[in-house]
């Protein structure tokens, strides 16, 4: 509890425009990352291009069909993937990814059973989900770091998604802080399971319970 106090207290702050690491680029002043999106909802894909622009990174894409997304797939320096585009997989996206060892995440309503062996450790988000944790997942697949330090690593991301959830800047924090302490009963379990999703799921569960309690 200590650790997450001391951790917490030196976060870096996104209202006062700090580091929200390689994927916050419009707030850490970092080179552009060009992530390709391949998603068939139209209206998801548009709300994803939209906020993935908003931090002054580049969309490749995007792509509704396994098609039209192989050809730049050597381009992308980042990749968010539903699993299925009309009736095919992206699996075969998603290895030659890993196989240029670059960042990529699926983003879909399937559940984790759906992925093949080869890919059984890839990060998986169910919709709906900020592209906030999306973009916070990718940046800390670019950082081999500690579990620990992973938790510390999220918490301007965290951070920036209460805000957009509360808006009052203490009530955000008090937001977040609430959430990492009821999830320290569970820091056992992160290690088998991905950190990003879990704690933004746990974020979205504790203001939609308890979000009013926070403003006071």
């Amino acid at each position: 509890m200590a650790y997450l106090e001391q951790k917490f207290s030196a976060a870096n702050d996104p209202s006062e425009g700090q580091s929200l690491g390689t994927f916050g680029r419009a707030l850490s002043h970092k080179k552009a990352v060009r992530i390709l999106v391949a998603e068939d909802d139209f209206m998801m894909s548009d709300q994803i291009v939209s906020d993935i622009e908003m931090t002054g990174n580049t969309v490749v894409g995007p792509f509704a069909s396994i098609e039209a997304a192989a050809p730049f797939i050597a381009e992308a320096q980042a990749a968010i993937l539903d699993i299925r585009l009309g009736r095919l997989n992206t699996f075969d996206l998603a290895m030659k990814l890993r196989m240029r060892r670059c960042p990529f995440l699926f983003y879909t309503s399937f559940s984790p059973r759906a992925l093949p062996d080869a890919l059984r450790t890839a990060s998986l988000h169910n919709k709906p989900t900020s592209t906030l944790a999306l973009l916070a997942d990718l940046d800390l697949q670019n950082r081999d770091i500690p579990l620990k330090d992973k938790v510390f690593s999220l918490l301007p991301f965290l951070r920036m998604r209460a805000r957009q959830l509360v808006y009052d800047q203490a009530a955000a924090d008090r937001l977040v802080a609430a959430t990492l302490e009821k999830s320290i009963s569970q820091t056992a379990m992160l290690d088998e399971m991905n950190v990003t999703p879990f704690l933004f799921q746990k974020l979205e569960r504790e203001f939609m319970r308890y979000g009013r309690e926070y403003m006071i």
